[in-house]
């Protein structure tokens, strides 16, 4: 597949429209067969490039968001005919990129949708951190600390599965009330994290609260990372407390 053909120079506040309307008729002579198209369009103001490539296989229109020319930093959106996207791939192939920023392309993603009157977005979290070389799940940091999996808190997007939806609601009361205690009393490994932050502990105290005060930067310490990853706090939290697992969950945000 190969995205890269012409470059064109947009701004995106004036022609935006303009812009993809000449895609989508691109897109429905493609699917009449009368069209086999792809493209690269810059938006000049937002330093975001957008790729898009006509997919003979299941006749669907593939559009890469990206921050860089190349198109190596991306969000891949795949469009069907049923008026549905899906979120397909996050890619940050380009790892000396600083400016990389998902949420800006997702939001981007989310605006070009609602310009060509898609009527949902689906994706499946498969989002992750890392913490000292080891992969924790960015969603359920985003549930401890702000309460929402990172795709809620930062777009939006719900659990699609309504018995899903009702285990996260669910799990979001109990870590609401969940206190470092108990924590402690099923997770003995737990201590050393606690030990490495306070000399008292306070039975009332959350641990949401006491997550937070360590995390005040929405970062965790290499020592926080250590002892996360080394005794796998997180999923041992899901495990022992019947919390839902958002890894690998599929979301929805519906449009219209």
């Amino acid at each position: 597949m190969n995205f890269e053909t012409t470059i064109r120079s947009l701004d995106l506040t004036e022609n935006l429209d303009q812009e993809l309307y000449k895609m989508l008729m691109d897109y429905k002579k493609f699917r009449k067969g009368k069209l086999k198209n792809r493209g690269i369009t810059r938006f000049e103001n937002d330093s975001l490039y957008l790729g898009y490539y006509h997919e003979e296989l299941d006749n669907s229109l593939m559009l890469k968001i990206a921050s860089d020319k190349k198109l190596r930093n991306h969000v891949l959106l795949n469009i069907t005919g049923n008026k549905e996207a899906y979120i397909t791939g996050i890619s940050k192939e380009n790892k000396t990129n600083k400016n990389f920023d998902s949420r800006k392309l997702i939001n981007m993603v989310i605006k070009i949708c609602k310009k060509i009157r898609i009527g949902r977005i689906l994706l499946t979290d498969n989002a992750t951190f890392d913490c000292n070389g080891k992969k924790l799940s960015l969603s359920f940091f985003y549930l401890i600390k702000y309460g929402e999996p990172w795709y809620s808190y930062n777009f939006n997007f719900i659990v699609k599965d309504k018995v899903e939806r009702k285990k996260l609601e669910e799990s979001k009361e109990i870590l609401e009330k969940l206190t470092v205690v108990d924590v402690m009393e099923k997770i003995p490994e737990f201590e050393e994290y606690i030990v490495l932050n306070t000399n008292e502990i306070n039975e009332n105290l959350t641990f949401r609260s006491f997550f937070n005060q360590r995390t005040m930067t929405g970062k965790l310490t290499k020592e926080h990372c250590n002892i996360l990853a080394r005794y796998n706090i997180f999923n041992k939290i899901i495990e022992k407390f019947n919390l839902l697992n958002l890894h690998g969950r599929t979301y929805k945000l519906n449009l219209i």
